[in-house]
């Protein structure tokens, strides 16, 4: 996708809403998983135990289902 200098976007979203993503193990299996990273509005503070998700781990998440687009 290429992106002109003038393309806007508008991303809406309700805070602290939360974010799952279905990951499909290499086995075939799915499980979802609620992720949190720090600073994006939308996620939801981790459980009590947890720590925060780093961008790289979110978005290898969703690399396991880049293959069925």
């Amino acid at each position: 996708m290429n992106l002109d200098d003038d393309t806007e976007a508008e991303v809406i979203g309700e805070m602290d809403m939360g974010e799952w993503i279905t990951v499909i193990e290499p086995d075939g299996s799915s499980r979802d998983i609620e992720t949190h990273v720090e600073g994006v509005p939308w996620h939801r503070p981790p459980p009590d135990g947890s720590d925060w998700m780093t961008l790289e781990q979110h978005f290898a998440l969703l690399e396991t289902t880049v293959h069925l687009l």
